[in-house]
């Protein structure tokens, strides 16, 4: 047995008992050392910073320096990571020093561009990040013994709101878990993928046609995609090959999108590039480029459709990739009352019917 204490500065938190071969003890491992009778102190027990723990060679670590660390990372500025935690710069930079010190390691070297991460402070950030949500699952597990859910999750989304449902899944969460602050981030799939698997995000809407195993996924809807280009280009559209399609200028998202992943399928197994002019990761951006004339790209279907019946738009004929529409979260929170609460919120929306085709509104 691992005789874990996690100290957030402000409370007394008692020291728990967990399998040696557990996700928690693995996660843990940094803050842990060994109880010898794995019973939990009566009083519990505040941090001693650089001390260690009697019985083991663990560290006890303190949540608000790790919430620091990764604010710091995600902010890329200490001024800027202090003001959205709501303390003092000297204060944030405190945190960093005293981290640094209590786990005998430099995260940051300090350049004249800024804080820029060691080697080591790359592989930690990953590990301080799953060990601040294995203290929000655990702390929103306790609460729910009172009979109540109570905590913040952040959800990413593409930008089709409409499409995934996102606004009624964060108005039905509002109305049956009330205590649940939920914050949503609007960003590509592929940012969504990864911010999800690094825990910067809860969860998220995303577009792809499969998520590794670290992943769990709700498939909610076949998402399909034509090429389309400005209405001017019809004749031309109607008479290409995919070596001529392929040399047009392409409006194109950046690497590790699921629009650049499908054109990678489409294109990468003829062994053909697309002449890429221009890139953005928006959706609206991507229509009114196509509009304004600068080049063909990947439109969902029926938003293309609709706009070559109002004279917008020309549709290539040749080809029509499907991707999926899902709703990923972290697998090995599945148990955390946060994540079923929200996973419970994106089934009864969806089970009240897909949107229809054409829901995304006119093009732009």
């Amino acid at each position: 047995m691992y005789l874990i204490g996690i100290c957030d500065e402000t409370r007394r938190v008692p020291a728990i008992g967990i399998d040696g071969n557990s996700s928690a003890a693995g996660l843990l491992a940094d803050c842990a050392g060994s109880s010898g009778t794995g019973t939990p102190p009566s009083r519990g027990f505040r941090c001693r910073r650089a001390h260690r723990i009697r019985h083991g060679r663990g560290t006890c670590m303190d949540l608000t320096q790790l919430r620091t660390f990764v604010a710091v990372v995600e902010e890329g500025h200490l001024t800027r990571a202090a003001d959205r935690l709501h303390i003092s710069q000297p204060a944030a930079s405190g945190h960093i020093r005293m981290l640094e010190r209590d786990l005998d390691v430099v995260l940051f070297e300090r350049r004249s561009r800024g804080l820029e991460l060691t080697k080591a402070g790359q592989v930690l950030l990953h590990r301080a990040r799953r060990v601040l949500a294995e203290a929000r699952s655990f702390t929103s597990t306790a609460r729910e013994f009172s009979g109540r859910i109570q905590g913040a999750l952040v959800l990413g989304c593409n930008n089709d709101p409409i499409l995934s449902r996102a606004a009624d899944v964060v108005g039905h969460m509002h109305c049956a878990h009330p205590a649940i602050g939920l914050s949503v981030r609007v960003q590509s799939s592929g940012a969504s993928l990864q911010s999800t698997r690094s825990g910067e995000t809860d969860a998220a809407f995303l577009l792809a046609q499969s998520v590794d195993d670290s992943l769990a996924a709700l498939t909610l809807r076949p998402v399909s995609f034509c090429v389309a280009g400005p209405a001017k280009w019809q004749s031309l559209l109607q008479e290409a090959d995919w070596q001529r399609l392929a040399d047009l200028p392409w409006v194109t998202a950046t690497q590790g999108n699921s629009y650049h992943r499908m054109l990678q399928v489409l294109f990468g197994e003829k062994g053909l590039q697309v002449n890429s002019v221009t890139q953005t990761d928006n959706d609206a951006m991507t229509q009114a480029l196509i509009l304004a004339g600068v080049g063909v790209s990947l439109v969902r279907e029926d938003i293309a459709i609709e706009a070559q019946a109002a004279g917008l738009m020309a549709i290539w004929p040749n080809a029509v990739t499907t991707t999926q529409l899902m709703f990923v979260h972290a697998r090995h929170r599945s148990d955390d009352p946060l994540i079923a609460a929200l996973v419970g919120a994106v089934k009864t929306v969806w089970a009240a019917g897909a949107p229809a085709v054409g829901a995304a509104g006119p093009v732009l």
